[in-house]
């Protein structure tokens, strides 16, 4: 599954929704306590991983989708 549709399909479930990105933390159900990726437009990750994609691209390390949790489910 893509990570768009594991975000328009889990999201607005009444059930805890894990981070595509990390598939650790829990996405709050209001998307704007969420945080935007930086690398997949329209994709809710979990705060820590959004602190972790801005420390990622200030050091020229971004982590591909590929290596994403969400990508090996």
């Amino acid at each position: 599954m893509d990570v768009k549709s594991y975000n328009e399909k889990y999201l607005g479930e009444k059930k805890p929704t894990l981070c595509p990105r990390c598939g650790i933390s829990t996405l709050d159900k209001t998307p704007a306590r969420n945080s935007l990726s930086r690398h997949e437009e329209g994709i809710y990750i979990c705060s820590a991983c959004g602190t972790d994609e801005a420390i990622r691209d200030y050091s020229n390390d971004s982590l591909r989708k590929d290596q994403w949790v969400v990508a090996r489910w």
